[in-house]
C-alpha cells in the first residue's frame, strides 16, 4: 500500500509594508503597463488598437474597427489624410495567443491584396 506523505505547513505571508494604501488593498498591487497588455483578450486588443490609432487623428481621415468573424484580417483600418485612397491596417492579436494566428491573418491579407479581392 502506498503511503501518503504528511502535510507540510505553509509559511505565513510576509507582513505588508507600513502605510499600505487602501486602493492597493482593494485592487491589488499595480501592474506595469507592458505586463497589463499581455493579459488583454482579443476584443480588448482591438479596442486598445482602435483607441491608439484614433489618437493619431492628425494623420488619418477616418478610423474604423472591423474586428470579429469575417473581418478578413482588418481589425482596425484608417484612411490616410491626403493619401488618395491609401489606408493602413492593424491586426490586433494579443500577445497571449501566440504567433500562429497572427501569421495566418497576415497571410490572408497579403493573399487578398495580391489577388485583388480586398481593397479596404
Amino acid at each position: 500500500m502506498k503511503r501518503i506523505p504528511p502535510p507540510v505547513p505553509i509559511p505565513a505571508p510576509p507582513a505588508p509594508p507600513p502605510g499600505l494604501a487602501d486602493d492597493v488593498v482593494a485592487s491589488g498591487l499595480p501592474v506595469h503597463p507592458e505586463d497589463r497588455i499581455k493579459l488583454f483578450s482579443p476584443s480588448q486588443w482591438e479596442l486598445f488598437v482602435q483607441e491608439w490609432v484614433d489618437s493619431l487623428r492628425g494623420e488619418y481621415e477616418f478610423v474604423e474597427r472591423c474586428g470579429g468573424a469575417g473581418d478578413m484580417g482588418r481589425d482596425v483600418i484608417a484612411t490616410v489624410k491626403g493619401g488618395k485612397g491609401a489606408w493602413d491596417n492593424w491586426i490586433a492579436w494579443p500577445l497571449s495567443t501566440g504567433k500562429r494566428g497572427w501569421v495566418l491573418d497576415v497571410r490572408r491579407i497579403l493573399s487578398r491584396t495580391i489577388d485583388g479581392s480586398s481593397s479596404y
